[in-house]
């Protein structure tokens, strides 16, 4: 037995140490293919050429549109589906605002579409004096106080709010999250996952869609399949509420009220640099920010493929969940499980993840009674940003399969259609971010969900 166990453990210590040496070998080498072969993107410098490009929206196509929707009182909508030409709405839609902009999402990187987008937010705040109103969810964004203090002293009109922050800071500590999570996890775990883009109370964008590279066909690397429904309404006072209700909670807390932003506020210890060269690291976006002021690219992209429909009705959950949590009847769920219920002949549902509550199954279970088709697409373990989520629930899938009687479809990390799903062709040809060299293994592009 004594031998046995020495065996097992000279086994187990050669086999880190040959593991040891492999990553060695292969750090060794990327770092000498790194400093060959791939070359840099050239930084950003402004010039007059910068300044010379057309950056102005196209206020009047969206006005017509808007005219239309009043006189028909019918909304218009149209699905979003690929991420580039999402980014090109969205930068479009800024500089054709005239009056406000309120924006709710969960996650919000300061990467280089965080960047631009917020740089464009800038412009029309400070060349027109459009409001500004910008929400985000705490949990996962690592912005810099300097940067959101300088945000938060740009103008009066410029607003931004956390929801739910860890001890009423930016850059809380570990221990401060720790025990917040510690003392209540359901209150720590209540977030805000509205995604909305409001302009001037009239045009809408809501949908699947963060702000941050990966989002918008932008990385070298993963890139998320994920989609958008800009909607033009006759009457917005419904999703206004929403993003009102949420703006106004006392769960949304404004930058100014964050301990360590307003330490730094006080102390005046941050740049108030308004550089162009501050937001753009690299030179990559002048071809896409002249898409984004085309009239008749705008037109032919959006305004002609707008769909006339009979209503639009908004589904979201209150911010008062942070106090409920954990709330399982919450008005999203109820509202999907009795137009599920309702459902006569097929259901098609499409979702990065297929978590199934007992609700959800019971309800699946009498579906399948009366005969109604239940189709759902989703990730693959080879496409899954989150592995784990997908093996938790492996076991689960008999369940669905034959005692719930779905059909399940699963998500190729590459698919034959790429090229038309985003901007793959593009990503080929372009020179890794700085941050992006850890991606170049074999151009191995992948897309999410």
């Amino acid at each position: 037995m004594k031998s046995l166990d020495w065996n097992f453990r000279a086994f187990w210590f050669m086999f880190f140490q040959l593991k040891f040496i492999a990553y060695l070998i292969v750090l060794l080498g990327f770092v000498s293919c790194r400093n060959q072969s791939l070359q840099k993107f050239e930084p950003f410098f402004e010039s007059a050429q910068n300044q010379d490009l057309v950056d102005n929206g196209t206020s009047g196509l969206w006005e017509d549109v808007h005219d239309e929707v009043l006189k028909s009182r019918k909304p218009r909508a149209l699905l979003l589906n690929h991420g580039e030409e999402a980014l090109i709405l969205r930068i479009n839609l800024i500089r054709s605002a005239k009056e406000s902009i309120s924006i709710q999402t969960f996650s919000w990187e300061f990467d280089e579409v965080g960047k631009f987008i917020l740089w464009e937010l800038i412009r029309a705040n400070q060349e027109k004096g459009v409001k500004v109103k910008l929400l985000i969810d705490h949990m996962f964004n690592e912005h810099q106080p300097e940067m959101i203090a300088f945000l938060s002293t740009l103008d009066p009109n410029f607003e931004i709010k956390y929801f739910n922050p860890s001890a009423k800071k930016l850059a809380p500590s570990f221990f401060e999250k720790f025990s917040d999570l510690a003392i209540d996890f359901h209150d720590y775990n209540a977030r805000l996952h509205n995604k909305l883009f409001l302009i001037d109370d009239v045009f809408a964008v809501t949908g699947g869609r963060n702000i941050n590279n990966h989002y918008f066909d932008q990385v070298i690397g993963m890139n998320y399949k994920d989609r958008d429904v800009l909607v033009v309404l006759p009457d917005a006072r419904e999703v206004s509420k929403c993003f009102k209700i949420y703006w106004y909670s006392d769960q949304s807390i404004h930058t100014r009220e964050l301990v360590d932003v307003s330490g730094i506020i006080s102390r005046n210890a941050f740049s108030k640099s308004t550089d162009k060269s501050r937001f753009f690291e690299y030179n990559i976006f002048d071809k896409l920010s002249k898409m984004s002021s085309d009239e008749n690219l705008i037109r032919s992209l959006f305004i002609n493929q707008l769909i006339e429909i009979d209503r639009v009705e908004w589904i979201y959950d209150l911010p008062n969940k942070v106090q409920k949590a954990p709330d399982y009847n919450s008005a999203v769920s109820q509202k999907l499980l009795g137009l599920m219920k309702n459902a006569q002949k097929e259901i098609l549902i499409q979702s990065p993840y297929v978590v199934l509550s007992s609700d959800t199954q019971k309800a699946f279970h009498e579906l399948k009674k009366k005969e109604v088709k239940v189709v759902i697409s989703t990730n693959s373990l080879a496409a899954t940003d989150n592995w784990a989520t997908y093996a938790a629930n492996y076991n689960e899938k008999r369940v669905y399969l034959e005692d719930l009687g779905l059909e399940m479809w699963e998500f190729k990390p590459i698919p034959k259609a790429i090229s038309s799903m985003m901007s793959y062709e593009k990503l080929l040809q372009r020179k890794p971010f700085e941050h992006e060299y850890a991606y170049q293994g074999g151009n191995n592009f992948n897309v999410k969900k």
